[in-house]
């Protein structure tokens, strides 16, 4: 329960910080709270989402039209496997390689 209530209290100061901490770094903030922006779930969201839109358009415009079920199958990767995807993507040249990649993975 106390990491739960921790981990609520670091993503509300990190979203007061420019209101309340206006004369201070992000670096200093986070010394000041013990933390690091990095690890914050608001973070790792956000990096979550930005990976999922980036490989969906690169997905895009190497294959052509994604359909809805891909399209749920590569938001539900974790950010790792979406940096593999991102990566081998280069690689595809038809859709079956794309499926062939998520049945893999």
């Amino acid at each position: 329960m106390f990491w739960i209530f921790r981990t609520l209290s670091v993503d509300l100061a990190k979203l007061i910080q420019p209101v309340k901490f206006g004369n201070l770094t992000r670096d200093e903030v986070d010394l000041m709270l013990g933390i690091e922006l990095q690890q914050t779930r608001v973070y790792q969201d956000a990096k979550a989402d930005g990976e999922q839109i980036l490989v969906l358009k690169q997905l895009t415009r190497k294959l052509g039209n994604i359909t809805t079920e891909i399209r749920s199958r590569v938001n539900s990767l974790t950010i790792d496997r979406l940096e593999s995807l991102g990566e081998d993507l280069l690689d595809f040249t038809q859709m079956s390689d794309l499926l062939a990649w998520l049945d893999a993975h």
